[in-house]
Parts: C-alpha cells; structure tokens; sequence
C-alpha cells in the first residue's frame, strides 16, 4: 500500500451547477486534509457550498459540509482578509466517494483548492 500528498482538486465554477472537484480512484481511500475556498477576482462578493456524495449517490441536501459562506474579495477596493477561507477537514473517503463545489451565481470568482493523501489499497 503506498500514500501520495497531493493537491487532491482545483476549481473556478463558471455557472451555478454543482462540480465535482475530486474523486476517490478506484483501489484507493483518501484522506482529505485542507479545503481552501478563496475570492480571486471581481468585485462581487462569493458565495460558496461544498458537499460530500458516497458513491453512487444522487445530490441531496443531507451531503452540504459548506453552506451558503460567503468570500468577499474586496474592502474598500483592497484584497481583504475574508476572501480566503482554511477548513481543516480530516475527512476520509473511500472509492468513487466525491467532493463537489458550486458558486451562488454565475458573476462570482471563487476557487477551490483541495489537498490529501491517497492511500492504494
């Protein structure tokens, strides 16, 4: 079994539908460490939802982990400090498990960085 630290997903959601950002390889469980959700242009501020599906799984609100948070990119027209937001996660997922990130309306700018460990089974 081998273990690889990795930049597990990255996302700009362009449209309000909801994207997979990363899932789990078959023959693989990953353990996702840090989720980091940044505001990176524009002056609208984002609002972001992050969910977790099982395999298989069809969207159903039971799956949000992030709901409705909002990134501002800008105080008085400087980058402000609300415009990037950290979650530690400690979050394990088995294969064909999902991470999936959406934006609120179509003229925000957030990113979505996801980081881990796939673990080969």
């Amino acid at each position: 079994m081998g273990s690889t630290y990795k930049i597990l997903g990255q996302s700009k959601p362009t449209s309000t539908t909801a994207v997979a950002l990363y899932t789990v390889p078959a023959n693989t469980y990953t353990v996702c460490s840090t989720l980091i959700l940044s505001a990176v242009a524009g002056t609208n501020a984002g609002t972001a939802f992050v969910s977790v599906r099982k395999s298989g799984e069809a969207a159903n609100d039971k799956q949000f982990i992030i709901y409705r948070v909002s990134l501002d990119p800008t105080v008085n027209n400087k980058v402000a400090e609300t415009g990037t937001i950290t979650y530690t996660l400690g979050l394990t997922l088995q294969a064909g498990d999902s991470i999936w990130v959406q934006i609120n309306t179509a003229t925000e700018f957030v990113a979505f960085n996801l980081f881990g460990v796939e673990n080969t089974i």
